[in-house]
């Protein structure tokens, strides 16, 4: 008797939460990312004589489409927005981690080229919960005054939220900012970006 109580009482509860689902995830939701740096990050010496600016190139299909919710069959339902354009928020990342370790942004300088592959967040399926897997994906490269790329390279983030009990913005964006902050964290620290604007702005390192 226990034991079929026990699977009434589980099944009533799968039943609320499959309801509670389906009403949520034909409604859309929009959000605004808020970025954080995962890390201290140390000044770079001679950092203050390079002179830069980021150019964007957004190879997404959607601008501000960050992740859609999904039913409890995993299909795709009502989209989840970004408030902003999802490039700008990159570039202002990337902007305040050059700036913080010692550079200068400035227009017409040397060009940090970054092109944005991915900025989305996919919902998970797991037991009675979703986890939101987040991914940023993205080609940096410097470019010196002539135009030639003295760089390219290939920057991921990625980040997960688990236990999120329905698909929802809040849940997206908090998996995207933790993906876009390692992101940002490898494009500021990556010694090859670094030692080509140096170079590019003839300076010593």
């Amino acid at each position: 008797m226990k034991t079929i109580n026990s699977l009434a009482q589980i099944a009533l509860f799968m039943a609320v939460v499959l309801f509670f689902q389906t009403g949520c995830v034909t409604t859309s939701e929009s959000g605004k990312l808020n970025y954080q740096a995962i890390e201290q990050t140390k000044p770079i010496m001679g950092a203050e004589k390079v002179k830069f600016s980021i150019r964007m190139r957004d190879k997404r299909p959607s601008k501000f489409e960050i992740a859609a919710k999904k039913n409890a069959l995993n299909m795709a339902m009502a989209r989840i927005m970004i408030e902003e354009d999802a490039s700008k928020t990159v570039k202002s990342a990337i902007e305040k981690e050059f700036e913080r370790v010692g550079f200068v942004k400035t227009s017409g300088a040397v060009v940090v080229e970054v092109e944005l592959k991915t900025f989305y967040a996919d919902f998970k399926q797991g037991f009675l919960t979703w986890r939101a897997e987040a991914s940023v994906d993205m080609i940096v490269r410097v470019i010196d005054a002539s135009g030639k790329t003295l760089v390219e390279k290939s920057i991921e983030g990625k980040h997960t939220k688990p236990k999120c009990a329905i698909c929802s913005a809040p849940s997206a964006l908090e998996a995207l900012e933790g993906a876009l902050a390692k992101a940002v964290s490898r494009v500021s620290s990556n010694e090859a970006v670094i030692n080509a604007l140096f170079s590019a702005s003839s300076v010593r390192r």
